[in-house]
């Protein structure tokens, strides 16, 4: 909630910049929210904020699994809504970009879902290799 209260501290110095009364009385005097999720964590949490949603969403997006993750039909199954998340993902990504979506609890289920998937891909994986070594 931090968008409005800031840009009602300044209204007078943007007064230069707002062509007609009409328009700056439709902006100033009245809650307003950015529109998009990264213009609104800029305005919520800075850059540090916006930076780390950023650098999350694209780890999730470009996490590559094991090919040893898909030998059986219970990880294969796994593994394909994993995909299905990612996709929602790039969805919600561009979305994103017009939309205030950064209170869609979705959003951060697919993230928190992509790397749980992600987890136990690397543990299997650390498992075989174990197996394997023996």
């Amino acid at each position: 909630g931090n968008f409005s209260p800031v840009k009602e501290s300044n209204p007078g110095k943007f007064r230069d910049l707002v062509p007609t009364a009409e328009l700056y009385n439709l902006t100033f005097g009245q809650e307003r929210y950015p529109h998009g999720l990264y213009t609104g964590m800029l305005a919520e949490t800075g850059l540090i904020g916006t930076g780390l949603l950023i650098l999350l969403l694209l780890r999730n997006l470009l996490i590559r699994f094991p090919k040893q993750f898909l030998d059986s039909p219970a990880n294969q199954r796994l593994y394909l809504q994993a995909r299905g998340a990612q996709a929602g993902l790039l969805g919600f990504a561009f979305a994103s970009l017009f939309y205030d979506l950064q209170y869609i609890e979705m959003f951060y289920l697919q993230l928190f879902f992509v790397g749980a998937v992600k987890t136990l891909a690397d543990s299997a994986q650390i498992t075989a290799q174990a197996v394997n070594a023996r």
